[in-house]
């Protein structure tokens, strides 16, 4: 199943889409509403609004505001041979502003902080259901995944390193308006129970830069979802983008420009496509 966060102009909702049908079903409030019965295998529609037409409505990025967006870093082995540097003995990870998060067809904003903006495809998992209290049954962390969609983790590398601990990701990673995050949510069921096997490009102009499969991740999704939610609770709605594999434009020097097209893809998901906006 898919499902956009969608706009008319006017209001904004979820709803479960169709592309080749063109058609956008609302769903009932926000993301914790209807996430729990989703992953239950209803679809909790009837009351929500009429089908609408897919061409007419935009697409959001499937994130409301106030949810919580983890990135996890150095999560594929090939992108830390090309950057040389091994695995750490813990994830690497940090917090992403909702400022940062654009969806597919917006402009990618070219912060004049930085010299190096550089490209990042990668798997996103959606929370469906928060970790359980301490009173209730232990569920598996595969269990608490909504699904899955794309993004494009747009970095300034030469704003990642500096000040007193050396290391500046947060200036790298937080850019307003850069991140891409879409088009849609596929849910879980699509793919099957455990870690996903999927395949990874994103192209600039045309060329691809980035081609890998998600089962090279060096920890699973599960795995990083566990990390992540014993340091800060996750709960519906909230998203872990889970690394980036080889070919980002920090191991050539070939950063983006504006005017460049970016399409960020998974196989089974769909792609998100975004031009790099003017300097800033």
């Amino acid at each position: 199943m898919k499902i956009g966060r969608c706009t008319d102009g006017d209001a904004v909702f979820w709803a479960v889409i169709d592309p080749e049908a063109d058609s956008a079903t609302p769903l009932p409030g926000p993301i914790a509403a209807w996430a729990p019965m989703v992953m239950d295998g209803a679809v909790p529609t009837a009351a929500a609004g009429r089908t609408r037409g897919l061409s007419d409505l935009t697409l959001l990025p499937p994130l409301e505001r106030g949810s919580t967006v983890v990135v996890a870093g150095a999560n594929y082995s090939s992108h830390l041979v090309a950057l040389g540097s091994a695995l750490s003995d813990r994830p690497a990870m940090l917090l992403k502003p909702h400022n940062a998060i654009i969806g597919t067809g917006q402009e990618i904003a070219f912060s004049p902080l930085t010299e190096q903006l550089d490209y990042e495809v990668e798997l996103v998992a959606v929370i469906g259901a928060a970790r359980p209290g301490p009173s209730e049954s232990a569920v598996s962390a595969w269990d608490r995944i909504l699904g899955y969609t794309v993004g494009n983790d747009v970095t300034a590398r030469d704003l990642a390193l500096g000040g007193v601990l050396k290391v500046d990701m947060f200036s790298a990673k937080v850019l307003d308006h850069a991140t891409g995050l879409g088009p849609w949510i596929v849910t879980r069921d699509e793919f099957g129970d455990g870690q996903p096997d999927l395949e990874l490009t994103l192209s600039v102009d045309g060329e691809v830069r980035q081609h890998d499969r998600t089962s090279s991740m060096a920890r699973n999704v599960a795995e990083l979802l566990d990390y992540a939610d014993a340091r800060t609770s996750l709960g519906p709605g909230d998203i872990l983008f889970t690394g980036t594999p080889a070919g980002v434009g920090h191991e050539d020097g070939r950063y983006l420009q504006p005017g460049q097209k970016v399409v960020a893809s998974v196989e089974g998901i769909g792609s998100i496509t975004n031009v790099v906006g003017p300097r800033g």
